[in-house]
């Protein structure tokens, strides 16, 4: 499993920075999230993350909200719904 550093601006709504770490550099991805932590900590607003997964792919299908627009979150929400079936 891959480790992923994610940076994120919940304010702004933006992908500020994102880290791809191999599942052997563990305590590097930990340090430089405490690093992070650290640099953002007087800014409520940024969230900093460590994601494990097989793949970026997966992480962006995952957790779409730090890839996507919020219009573009509410579009797969819609066209998903309407590939939903209904009951009858």
């Amino acid at each position: 499993m891959k480790h992923f550093l994610i940076i994120y601006d919940r304010t702004a709504a933006k992908l500020l920075e994102l880290r791809e770490f191999a599942e052997s550099e563990r305590d590097a991805a930990s340090a430089a999230r405490l690093e992070a932590e650290k640099r953002t900590k007087t800014q409520p607003h940024i969230e900093v993350v460590i994601l494990m997964s097989d793949s970026l792919q997966t992480i962006k299908k995952t957790h779409a909200n730090y890839f996507k627009t919020i219009q573009e979150l509410v579009l797969d929400m819609i066209a998903e719904l309407e590939l939903t079936p209904h009951p009858s």
